[in-house]
């Protein structure tokens, strides 16, 4: 958890920096100042795109899987407005909910035709942030998955055949160009 959280600084910081060349980095409290908003548009659209994903199993515990019995205890929970443990609970148990809509390979591919549409039609750091933001997260878990396990099969739960892992890593690697080639447009 600490090491993603240091990977998403690190990313934002590295492009709002980007940004900051782009429009002419001068090092003054005038700039830092006139600048200040931009910072928190980009960095909380990010917090925001990051945090998204989390919208996925709140969905899945109260619509998708509402008779499930993590669905259950973690409705229970939130009701006690015990909410720091029903949020625990959901980290604990992501990898047992099944069939999340945000983490597939077809939620991804719609990631990627609307990140290129928001890059390239919107001046909002805010917006910019929020997809970067999603697609940062999810980059990472697949990452992680890929590492420990050597595969990360819940990605492609809608696809109906079964998906080698040399095709795993084929997508794998695309994916992390296209987020990179995308990461220079912002």
């Amino acid at each position: 958890m600490k090491r993603n959280s240091a990977l998403f600084a690190g990313y934002f910081l590295l492009i709002f920096f980007k940004l900051l060349i782009r429009f002419g980095l001068r090092f003054s409290t005038t700039f830092f100042l006139a600048n200040l908003g931009n910072i928190f548009l980009w960095f909380g659209g990010g917090l925001i795109g990051w945090n998204f994903l989390f919208l996925d199993q709140l969905i899945w515990v109260y619509f998708t899987q509402p008779n499930n019995k993590i669905s259950e205890e973690v409705r229970f929970l939130f009701t006690q407005k015990k909410w720091k443990q029903g949020i625990e609970v959901l980290k604990v148990k992501e990898y047992e909910m099944e069939r999340l809509a945000f983490k597939s390979v077809l939620f991804q591919i719609c990631w990627l035709v609307l990140v290129f549409f928001v890059l390239t039609s919107t001046s909002s750091l805010l917006g910019k942030g929020i997809i970067m933001g999603v697609g940062l997260h999810l980059l990472l878990k697949e990452w992680q998955d890929f590492k420990k396990w050597k595969r990360f099969d819940w990605l492609f739960w809608q696809i109906k055949r079964e998906i080698t892992l040399k095709e795993q890593k084929f997508y794998l690697y695309i994916l992390t160009t296209f987020f990179i080639l995308l990461s220079f447009i912002v």
